[in-house]
């Protein structure tokens, strides 16, 4: 997924920060076997792979 977003940057600027969850408890607890997860603004938009079309709708209604 990470490799994905930074081809992804590339074309559209954005800012990404790579958090590891497992390292964290809460967002263990919170997240458990979705990971890697996809979130921004504290809104997840994905979970084990990139969803381009979940993506796209989120900077949609964002922009």
């Amino acid at each position: 997924m990470v490799a994905r977003l930074h081809e992804l940057q590339a074309k559209s600027p954005f800012r990404l920060e790579v958090v590891d969850v497992d390292s964290d408890a809460t967002l263990a607890t919170r997240y458990g076997e979705r990971v890697p997860v996809l979130v921004a603004d504290g809104e997840e938009i994905c979970h084990y792979h990139l969803d381009p079309i979940a993506l796209d709708a989120y900077f949609s209604r964002i922009r």
